[in-house]
This record gives structure tokens, C-alpha cells and sequence, in this order.
């Protein structure tokens, strides 16, 4: 025992990395991404993802006419379009994409990009089907350091913050869990809708979703928000 625990203090005092290691720097999107506002339909069995989301930025230190995002290879763009309703090609190389303005977009003005997009997420996103596991099927995400880029297109480096808002469609039973505030739950037919919304801004690596078959207990203590815990059946 009191081996394991000197090997341990000695480990401690070794370098994470050489003294003359270079440090590494994520680049600058030389864009100030403000705003993500997504819907997404998720398909568990399947492990499919199809979604459209709209990002609101604003250029930094001059007009831009390039917004640069990442995605896997593994997800398909559908279709791309400025605030003007103009489509955009992509170019993509590898899991970087970039979207050419029509226009460079301001400094001190709103800009939107909305993008649709499907695929079956190989990384970032994970599916584990009832016939994986019958007694705990579920949807999950891990985005820490940069995984947000196997499922849904973004700025994917953890220095650029923004708000984000996400209506998740899954089939009924399913439960769609998110970061934020549950804003309201909405039905179409066989599917339900939950609508999260997240006003602190955050990195990409904390869009986050979790969807199972749960039995949801609402928190009825003074102050408490809505959505309540969440309890696997």
C-alpha cells in the first residue's frame, strides 16, 4: 500500500509534458459566433440525426467573408443559406468547413448562416439500442475537447462562447434531456418536441443531449425551474 501510494507522489512531481514542449493554441474563427439556435430529429434505433440550425455572429476586427465550422465527415450538409435566403456551397476539408459570404459580413451588425444537415454520428454522439441493451437503451453526448463536431456543425474549439436554444424531436416514449431551461414540450403525432433553451453562454463542447425512456420527478421547492430529474424506467 505504501508503495503504491509513494509511486504515486513520485508520478505526481513528473511534467505533463517536456519544459520545452510548444504550447498549442486553437485558432482564432475570426468570428464572434452569439447565437445557436437548433432543431434536431433524432432517431435512437436508427442512430440518425437530421437538423437545421441558424447561427447569429458578428465579424471580428473587419468584415468577413468567410465563416469557417467544423463536422464530421460522417454528417451530410443538405443545404446552406445566408440571412438573405442565398445558398451557400460549402467547402469542406476533412472535418473543417468553410462557407463563403456573398457579402462580408460586419462587425457591428448581425449576421446569420442557416444550415441543414443528416447523418449518422460516428463520434461525439453515441447510441446504444435496445438491442445493445433492452433495460437501458439511450442517446448520449461527450463533446469535451472536440466532439460537438461529430454530430452538429460548429465552431468547435473552446475559445468562442455563445447561447444556444435546442428543440429535440424523438418519438414518443423517448425523453430528450438538454442544457438550460426546459422552455416547453410540443406534440406532432407520434413525435414530442422538448425545447431547451441556454442563456449563459458556453463553449461548443457543452451543447449536450441525453434521450431515454425516463421518468421525469418535478422539483416542486420554492425556486426550482422547470424539467425536473430525470429517473431511467
Amino acid at each position: 500500500m505504501l508503495s503504491a501510494v509513494f509511486a504515486s507522489l513520485v508520478l505526481s512531481t513528473v511534467p505533463f509534458s517536456p519544459a520545452d514542449a510548444p504550447p498549442h493554441q486553437p485558432p482564432s474563427p475570426l468570428i464572434d459566433f452569439r447565437h445557436l439556435d437548433a432543431t434536431l430529429t433524432i432517431e435512437p434505433e436508427k442512430g440518425t440525426v437530421v437538423g437545421e440550425l441558424t447561427h447569429t455572429f458578428r465579424s471580428v476586427g473587419q468584415p468577413r467573408s468567410r465563416v469557417t465550422l467544423h463536422l464530421s465527415p460522417a454528417m451530410t450538409l443538405t443545404r446552406v443559406t445566408d440571412g438573405a435566403g442565398k445558398e451557400i456551397k460549402p467547402i469542406r476539408r476533412g472535418d473543417v468547413v468553410v462557407l463563403p459570404l456573398a457579402q462580408p459580413a460586419p462587425t457591428d451588425a448581425d449576421s446569420t448562416l442557416k444550415i441543414q444537415w443528416r447523418g449518422a454520428p460516428t463520434g461525439g454522439m453515441h447510441f446504444v439500442t435496445s438491442e445493445m441493451a433492452p433495460a437501458r437503451a439511450e442517446v448520449w453526448t461527450q463533446g469535451e475537447t472536440m466532439f460537438a463536431r461529430g454530430w452538429i456543425p460548429v465552431w468547435d474549439y473552446p475559445n468562442e462562447r455563445f447561447t444556444s436554444a435546442m428543440a429535440i424531436r424523438v418519438k414518443k416514449p423517448w425523453v430528450a434531456r438538454s442544457i438550460g431551461k426546459l422552455v416547453q414540450v410540443t406534440e406532432d403525432g407520434v413525435y414530442r418536441t422538448y425545447h431547451w433553451a441556454m442563456e449563459q453562454d458556453h463553449v461548443a463542447y457543452l451543447l449536450s443531449l441525453n434521450i431515454g425512456k425516463f421518468l421525469i420527478i418535478e422539483d416542486k421547492a420554492d425556486g426550482a425551474g422547470p424539467g425536473g430529474a430525470s429517473v431511467p424506467l
